[in-house]
C-alpha cells in the first residue's frame, strides 16, 4: 500500500513539476511505518500547489483573449474606401493589429503606451440592434439608417463611427481621411 501512495505521489509530482514551487513536508522510505495524517498532509500541499496553478493558468488564459487598444494608426484613410485599406493601416502601425469595434474600444485595459493620439480614429460600430431603417451601436447607443455608422459598409456613404484621442466618440464623413483605432 506503501508503494502505491508514493507512486501516486511521484506522479502527481512529475506533472507538475514544472507549474511552480512544490515542497512536500513528508518523506517516506521503504520499511518505514508512516502514518494516513502524514500521506494526507502531503497530499494537501499537493492539492494547494495544483489549485494555485490552476488559477494562475486560468488568469493568464483570460488575460489573453482581451484586447488592448494599441492606438490610432499612422496612415489616414478615408471611410468610404473598402475595409482592407483600414485593416492595413492598423497592421502597418502595429504588427498583427486589427480596426477596433467600439466594443472592444470601451472594454479594453488602459493602455498608457497608446501611440499616435490625436484627432479622431475609425472605428467598426458594435451592433446592438437593426432594422432595415436603423442600426444602434452597442456602445454609444447612436443609431442612424443603415449602415450610417459604417460608411454604409466602408463602401459610401455619409457617416462613420470615430472615436476621438480622449474617448470621445462620435460620427464623422466617410469621404474624410483619418487614422484607424487599433487593438490587439
Amino acid at each position: 500500500m506503501l508503494k502505491l501512495i508514493i507512486a501516486t505521489v511521484l506522479l502527481t509530482l512529475s506533472s507538475i513539476a514544472n507549474a511552480g514551487e512544490l515542497i512536500i513536508p513528508n518523506s517516506f522510505s521503504a520499511g518505514n511505518t508512516t502514518s494516513a495524517s502524514d500521506v494526507n498532509q502531503n497530499f494537501t500541499v499537493i492539492e494547494t500547489a495544483v489549485n494555485d496553478n490552476d488559477a494562475r493558468l486560468d488568469a493568464i488564459e483570460a488575460g489573453s483573449t482581451r484586447v488592448v487598444f494599441q492606438g490610432f494608426s499612422a496612415n489616414s484613410e478615408a471611410g468610404d474606401q473598402g475595409l482592407r485599406p483600414l485593416q492595413a493601416a492598423c497592421d502597418a502601425t502595429f504588427s498583427g493589429a486589427k480596426v477596433c469595434s467600439s466594443e472592444e474600444f470601451a472594454n479594453s485595459r488602459y493602455n498608457a503606451a497608446a501611440a499616435n493620439l490625436s484627432g479622431s480614429a475609425w472605428l467598426l460600430a458594435s451592433t446592438l440592434s437593426a432594422s432595415n431603417s436603423k442600426i444602434r451601436d452597442s456602445v454609444t447607443g447612436q443609431a442612424y439608417g443603415s449602415g450610417k455608422l459604417s460608411c454604409n459598409g466602408y463602401n459610401g456613404g455619409s457617416q462613420g463611427l470615430v472615436v476621438s484621442a480622449e474617448g470621445a466618440m462620435g460620427t464623422d464623413s466617410c469621404a474624410n481621411s483619418n487614422p484607424v483605432a487599433c487593438c490587439i
